[in-house]
């Protein structure tokens, strides 16, 4: 749900991730992770060429065969100072807070929004995400989208025998993408691609059990963005 009132854009976002694994090699075996996801973010302008983008993302991240405790959950947060030196172009700099693969750090961001004044656009929050974006009509964008995801999973004891089991999962996507205009406020998502650099760590606590380099494989999303 995207809320804009003057200069403050608030966008919240709800997302539920299922993941499937068919990988025989992992010992023990992990059939699936679950993740729920909450993300409020806010655009708010600081002056004709200034704005400030801040969000906060707190997620349930577990195999769900135990019972849900604080250690299911993981949150991240960020803030990005942006200039805009022409319609066109915009540069920004900030930081980012996650404890997603254990212990909590904090990383530099680099985010960028360009576009030729037409139909081609791109944007990036590096290192996390790159998109590009060609406008084939009033309703209908294509893309490409290459992005890094992941995160700490939390497993039962009684499937992986250590008393604080964690499963640290991460990936590179990279694939094409459309967004379709149904609606005034209302765009359907889609994307494809593949899984590459794909990766499962076993953790007790913090402390590394075992680590598997699993094939690329191929993936499909679909969402909708809804906006008042």
């Amino acid at each position: 749900l995207v809320f804009a009132q003057g200069k403050t854009v608030l966008v919240n976002t709800v997302s539920y991730q299922l993941i499937d694994f068919n990988y025989h090699v992992i010992n023990p075996q992990v059939k699936r992770l679950q993740l729920v996801a909450y993300t409020l973010m806010l655009q708010q302008s600081l002056g004709q060429k200034w704005s400030i983008w801040a969000l906060a993302t707190p997620t349930l991240a577990s195999d769900l065969k135990a019972e849900i405790s604080e250690k299911d959950f993981n949150f991240q947060a960020a803030a990005i100072f942006i200039r805009q030196f022409s319609p066109k172009f915009s540069l920004g700099f900030g930081a980012a807070f996650t404890n997603q693969f254990g212990k909590g750090e904090v990383v530099p961001v680099l985010a960028f929004d360009w576009n030729n004044g037409k139909n081609l656009s791109a944007k990036a929050i590096l290192p996390a995400s790159l998109e590009v974006w060609y406008r084939t009509s009033p309703k209908l964008d294509l893309g490409l989208l290459v992005s890094g995801d992941g995160n700490n999973f939390r497993g039962d004891t009684r499937i992986y025998q250590v008393p604080d089991p964690h499963l640290r999962y991460t990936m590179l996507t990279i694939g094409p993408a459309a967004r379709l205009k149904i609606q005034k406020n209302v765009t359907l998502n889609a994307e494809a691609g593949i899984i590459g650099l794909h990766r499962i760590e076993f953790y007790d606590d913090n402390t590394e059990e075992e680590s598997y380099d699993l094939k690329p494989k191929q993936y499909a999303r679909v969402g909708l963005t809804l906006g008042i």
